[in-house]
């Protein structure tokens, strides 16, 4: 009775929840003008590979400071800043044409940045110089 009860009852079930878990899914239907974008360091050539996620595709490589470390997104913005460890400053691009739009210098060998919630601020860890630069979103300038 108890084999019965496995084939018949279990076995079905597990292989539903199989199939559920590992079933193919669409990506969601979006208008031919959405695009989302992964942004890619490389940092021996100095560029930044701009990869169209709905195609997985490279779409632009764009030039930026030396050895590029670190990436992260302001949303309030839509921009990407790209910290530059060798050039010591952080590369602002535009994220609706994918370019570059600014180059703001911050103190020695920055390594990583973060961007504040509201947006207003993104916070650059500097490994070479052991402080903090503070990057006000509507200047080019290092906040004191």
């Amino acid at each position: 009775m108890r084999k019965l009860l496995l084939i018949v009852v279990l076995l079905p079930l597990a292989a539903a929840a199989g199939w559920w878990y590992f079933h193919e899914r669409s990506l969601p239907a979006s208008g031919p003008l959405y695009r989302e974008y992964a942004y890619i360091t490389n940092g021996k050539s100095n560029t930044v590979t701009v990869i169209d996620l709905r195609t997985f595709q490279p779409v632009r490589t764009l030039s930026v400071g030396t050895e590029p470390t670190g990436v992260a997104a302001n949303p309030k913005r839509n921009e990407i800043y790209v910290v530059n460890a060798g050039s010591s400053n952080v590369s602002i691009i535009d994220a609706e044409q994918n370019k570059v739009v600014a180059t703001i210098g911050v103190h020695g060998r920055p390594y990583f940045l973060d961007v504040s919630p509201d947006g207003h601020r993104a916070y650059v860890a500097n490994s070479g110089s052991a402080n903090v630069s503070v990057l006000p979103s509507s200047t080019s300038t290092i906040a004191p």
